[in-house]
C-alpha cells in the first residue's frame, strides 16, 4: 500500500493551537495517512518568514519511507476526495513528468509576481536529491539579518518576503520544470485561515464548488463531542475563526 505523509510546520501559540484540529480531521478523513508536526528552532529576528521559507528547505530522513509528502498549512484541514489525495497527486506527477506537483498558474504574475502556490506535493525519493544543493545554498542565505535584502526572498511587487516566490526559485534553480497549467490545482482541504479575511467565506461558499465540498465534509464532524471539546479548549482567536465560518455557512453551532 502506498503511503502519504502530511508535513505541518508550526510556530507560535496560534499555530500550535491548530494541531489538535488538524489531527482530528486527518484521523477521520484520511486515517490511512500519517502526519508529522515540526516546530523548528529559530533565533532569527524575522521568525515568521524564516520558518515559512524553511517549509521548502527542510527535510527529514524519515520522509524517504513515503511515496508522497504533502506539506500543508496546519490550519488547512484535510478532506477526503475521489480520487484519493495520494493517487491524484501521483497521477499529476506522471502527467507533468515531474517528481512534484505545484503550479505558477494561480496568481497573476503582473500583480503578485512569479510564485508557486502554497500547496506543494513531492515524491521524496526522487525530489529531495534533486533540490538538495540548492536548498543548502538557500539555507545559508537565511543567515542574513534582513531577509528582504535577498532578491530571491523578496517579492518586489508585493513588497514583502514571499516564501512561495522562494519555492519557484528553488525548483527552477534545481533544474525542475515549472508547471504553468492550473487546471488540476485544488486546496484539498478546508483552510480555516480564510476566516482572517473579511467576507472571504461568504464569497467562497457562494461561488466555489470546492469550498462547498470541503465545508460539507468538515460539517459532518463538528457535532462530534471531541470536536466540541477542542472548540471549547482552544484559544479565543481560533475559536473566533470557527465562529466566522459558522456564521458564513449559516450553521447553528453550540459547544
Amino acid at each position: 500500500m502506498k503511503k502519504l505523509l502530511y508535513v505541518c510546520f508550526v510556530s507560535g501559540a496560534r499555530y500550535l493551537s491548530y494541531i489538535p484540529f488538524f489531527q482530528f480531521f486527518k484521523d477521520r478523513e484520511y486515517p490511512e495517512y500519517d502526519v508529522k508536526f515540526y516546530d523548528l528552532p529559530c533565533s532569527h529576528p524575522d521568525r515568521e518568514h524564516w520558518i515559512k521559507i524553511m517549509y521548502w528547505l527542510y527535510s527529514d530522513p524519515s520522509w524517504l519511507e513515503y511515496d508522497g509528502v504533502q506539506p500543508f498549512d496546519v490550519d488547512l484541514f484535510p478532506v477526503r476526495e475521489t480520487p484519493l489525495l495520494l493517487d491524484y497527486k501521483l497521477a499529476l506527477c506522471e502527467k507533468y513528468k515531474t517528481p512534484y506537483y505545484n503550479t505558477v498558474g494561480i496568481d497573476d504574475p503582473k500583480t503578485r509576481g512569479v510564485r508557486m502556490t502554497g500547496i506543494h506535493f513531492f515524491k521524496p525519493r526522487e525530489y529531495l536529491p534533486l533540490i538538495a544543493n540548492t536548498a543548502l545554498k538557500y539555507r545559508q542565505l537565511l543567515n542574513v539579518k534582513d531577509l528582504r535584502t535577498v532578491d530571491i526572498f523578496y517579492n518586489s511587487l508585493q513588497r514583502r518576503v514571499d516564501n512561495q516566490q522562494v519555492l519557484y526559485h528553488l525548483l527552477r534553480e534545481s533544474g525542475l520544470p515549472i508547471i504553468t497549467d492550473a487546471s488540476d490545482w485544488h486546496f484539498h482541504g478546508l483552510h480555516l485561515g480564510h476566516s482572517r479575511c473579511a467576507g472571504r467565506w461568504e464569497s467562497m461558499l457562494a461561488t466555489d464548488p470546492d469550498a462547498r465540498l470541503y465545508w460539507a465534509r468538515i460539517k459532518q464532524h463538528i457535532h462530534d463531542p471531541e470536536f466540541k471539546k477542542l472548540y471549547r479548549d482552544t484559544i479565543p482567536d481560533v475559536r473566533a475563526e470557527w465562529d466566522v465560518l459558522f456564521r458564513a455557512a449559516g450553521e447553528v453551532f453550540s459547544a
